[in-house]
């Protein structure tokens, strides 16, 4: 075995996160786009400490998190130890599964307040994987050791989802594969995020336009004329959080909201899409 291989990139290691943090936001992103931890091969990856230390200081300057992972996953107990950081911090997180998020990052997204998936991400869970050279002893240690890593993660999912251990044992051992829409049926995440081509399309809903619609539609089309309305806010120069804090203000006066020139092209925008719309249902 080549040991200089294994260990040649620990001095300076692929960092296997992201962080984006601005002074004026008090919402800050970490993405976790890479495997967890340090890939023990290649020598490449930085431990949990590193990832925690910035959690740290975002929690200095920030409220809210956004969370974004597109994941393998890694180390269990990298991931256990980056799960109950995020469970402890007084941040409120938003998980996003931009793509996967599997095994070891399929859990560290369960400590997110709300967790968001497309349709078209995935999220993989499965039992602990481990290795032993020894007698039969040492494997019987071994495999009471990856039965006891197993209880844990199931434990998270139970808290998670609401199901039973029984149900969640028998997805793990099946190693279950689940789209977006399968993630938020099943209880792992907690709101499917529409498509691009679906976002465009943004009007208010009302059964005098389109009688009939699900009030599940009706919510999503709702939230995301919202997020129409707060980026117009932001063309016109605010930021994140003094959009999100002037949404929060005009929803409990509605004449404020009308007397701001940014809303009356708000309006226009989504009154351009509501025709679109209208086009397309008619």
């Amino acid at each position: 075995m080549n040991f200089q291989k294994i260990f040649k990139n620990y001095s300076s290691p692929r960092q296997w996160f992201t962080v984006n943090k601005k002074a004026d936001e008090k919402t800050a992103e970490i993405f976790i786009y890479d495997q967890i931890g340090v890939d023990f091969w290649a020598g490449e990856g930085v431990t949990p400490k590193s990832f925690i230390s910035e959690l740290r200081d975002i929690e200095k300057t920030h409220k809210s998190l956004d969370l974004r992972i597109n994941s393998p996953g890694g180390f269990v107990h990298d991931g256990f130890t980056i799960y109950n950081a995020l469970k402890q911090s007084p941040l409120e997180i938003n998980v996003y599964i931009d793509g996967l998020a599997a095994s070891a990052a399929a859990f560290i997204a369960m400590a997110g307040n709300k967790i968001y998936m497309p349709k078209s991400a995935e999220l993989m869970i499965h039992n602990a994987w481990g290795m032993v050279i020894g007698d039969a002893e040492d494997m019987k240690k071994e495999a009471a050791h990856l039965e006891s890593l197993n209880s844990m993660i199931m434990d998270i999912f139970v808290e998670r989802t609401g199901k039973d251990k029984a149900a969640i044992s028998s997805m793990m051992n099946s190693e279950t594969w689940m789209s977006g829409e399968k993630a938020v049926e099943l209880g792992f995440a907690d709101e499917l995020l529409e498509e691009s081509t679906i976002a465009a399309c943004v009007f208010d809903l009302d059964d005098d336009i389109l009688p009939g619609l699900p009030e599940g539609f009706k919510n999503h089309q709702n939230s995301l004329k919202k997020r129409i309305q707060e980026n117009a806010l932001r063309d016109a120069g605010l930021s994140r959080s003094a959009a999100k804090k002037k949404l929060a203000e005009n929803q409990r006066d509605a004449d404020e909201m009308n007397s701001i020139e940014i809303q009356k092209s708000a309006n226009e925008l989504i009154t351009k899409e509501l025709q679109k719309c209208q086009t397309q249902f008619l």
